[in-house]
Order: structure tokens, then C-alpha cells, then sequence
């Protein structure tokens, strides 16, 4: 038997408007709203032959990952492009990385936030980094006890 090989899409919803506010959609929504793109833009065929799932949705940051076949997965952003709004929230879909394993997705979100937070602190005064900075620390260390708790 041979495995089948996938690919790993991973992106962003931005709400129109407001770039910086992140869309909340549950999994089950996002699907049927690819599912419904596909259908209009490759019909039966298209819905049948890239088998979509979606790996990962992050509802604080607008993260998605889905993964469909290798053979089609342009197919699937170019369905991607065309979702301009979910439950009439005026939306689009930005694509951050297209990989072969969920492992290479995550991998690049991690950078990807770095830069994020690298493009936060450079537009802020000092004052405004070092609390910026301090709330970081402050959530990462209570992460970390609440994880260390978790484990005994």
C-alpha cells in the first residue's frame, strides 16, 4: 500500500477593516465554507478529490491549518481566495505557508510570530516595550507553572 501524501496549508483570517481584530469561527463552519467554495469553483470533482481536513484553528489569533492531498492542493487555495466572508462577516484568507508536514507549519508559525512580535516592539516607545515585554514573560512563566503542575 503507498501513503498518501498531503499537504498542510497554513493561514490566516483577517476580518476586513480591522487588521488587527482576528476572526472567532469554529472548525465545522470553516470546513462547510471551504467545501461550499470548492463546489462553486471545481464542482463535484473538485469537492470529491481533495479531501479537506482542518488540522488546527486557533479562534484568539485567526490561525488555520488544513490539510488536503498533494495532487490538489491548489485547488484549495484557490478556493481560499475566494471566501470573502463566513456567517456574513466580511473576511479573507491570507496563506502563510504551504508544507508537507505539520511539523514544517508549525515550525514557520513559530518565526512568524517572532517577527510579529520583533514589528510590535519596533513601533513602540521603550516604556511601551518593557511592559509589552513584561505581560510576555508574565504569560509565559504562568504557562509554564501551570504546565509543571499539570505534569505531577
Amino acid at each position: 500500500m503507498v501513503r498518501q501524501k498531503n499537504r498542510y496549508i497554513l493561514s490566516e483570517i483577517i476580518l476586513e477593516g480591522n487588521a488587527y481584530q482576528k476572526a472567532s469561527f469554529p472548525a465545522p463552519v470553516i470546513y462547510s465554507s471551504l467545501l461550499r467554495s470548492l463546489q462553486d469553483l471545481h464542482g463535484d470533482f473538485g469537492v470529491a478529490s481533495n479531501l479537506i481536513s482542518v488540522k488546527y484553528v486557533n479562534t484568539s489569533t485567526g490561525i488555520l491549518i488544513t490539510r488536503t492531498k498533494r495532487s490538489n492542493y491548489q485547488q484549495l487555495l484557490q478556493a481560499m481566495i475566494l471566501i470573502k466572508e463566513i456567517n456574513k462577516q466580511p473576511l479573507f484568507i491570507r496563506t502563510l505557508h504551504v508544507g508537507g508536514t505539520l511539523r514544517s507549519c508549525r515550525k514557520f508559525l513559530v518565526k512568524h510570530n517572532q517577527e510579529q512580535i520583533r514589528q510590535v516592539f519596533a513601533t513602540c516607545s521603550n516604556e511601551e516595550s518593557f511592559r509589552i515585554r513584561d505581560l510576555i514573560l508574565k504569560n509565559t512563566f504562568e504557562e509554564a507553572e501551570s504546565g509543571d503542575e499539570e505534569d505531577s
